[in-house]
């Protein structure tokens, strides 16, 4: 445990359980324990009881890393579970409009249509252009 206004350790667990962190709270005392106005978790299973039990006053949050970690971790299968109807090739690359990618020439008013009409196969909606950034 850490003290986040200080960055300071204030207490050290032998293990990760319910016993263990309801040891930090025994040692710490009640009045301490109601002096706590938040607290920042990893998300583990293990703290809420003891949290609502020894502190319900206290604010619960998760801590960011585990939130961008999660976060990523369902990005990353919404991806595996797509990624084969992901359209690629060189008009999907190129948004049809044969600039390099990320170019950011706009296309001639005479063009918008055909182009349009090419990168809706990749996944683009009126854009003219299925790059990103176009």
């Amino acid at each position: 445990m850490a003290d986040h206004d200080t960055g300071n350790v204030v207490w050290v667990g032998k293990q990760r359980s319910k016993a263990a962190f309801t040891e930090f709270f025994t040692a710490l005392g009640p009045d301490r324990a109601a002096a706590i106005e938040a607290i920042n978790l990893d998300g583990s299973s293990v703290y809420l009881p003891v949290i609502r039990a020894q502190i319900p006053q206290a604010r619960i949050c998760l801590d960011p890393f585990h939130v961008i970690k999660w976060t990523n971790e369902v990005v990353e299968s919404v991806y595996r579970a797509e990624a084969s109807a992901i359209p690629t090739g060189p008009d999907c690359l190129r948004g049809g409009t044969g600039d390099a990618p990320g170019s950011r020439s706009a296309p001639a008013a005479n063009t918008l249509m055909s182009n349009t009409a090419r990168s809706s196969d990749c996944g683009a909606t009126g854009t003219g252009s299925g790059a990103p950034g176009n």
